[in-house]
């Protein structure tokens, strides 16, 4: 028996990317904001830290998350 294969798509929305993203920024921020404070002591550096590294890998994120939602390689659509 032959099955046959069809080309189904995954798809994720924008705003499921953009809950995904600032969940783990905020998750990922208070992270770095902590050990930059324990590590220091400095309450100012490690909130400027957290609030540049905060931003910019907000954005590095997202580009990353939207890239790979291109990338089929390790998904399946269960039962085929």
């Amino acid at each position: 028996m032959i099955q046959e294969h069809t080309h189904q798509t995954i798809k994720s929305t924008t705003i499921r990317t953009l809950l995904k993203t600032a969940t783990w920024r905020v998750i990922s921020s208070v992270t770095t904001i902590g050990l930059v404070w324990y590590f220091t002591g400095s309450a100012t550096l490690s909130l400027s830290i957290g609030a540049v590294e905060f931003f910019a890998k907000t954005l590095l994120y997202y580009a990353h998350e939207r890239f790979w939602l291109h990338v089929f390689w390790g998904k399946w659509i269960d039962g085929q």
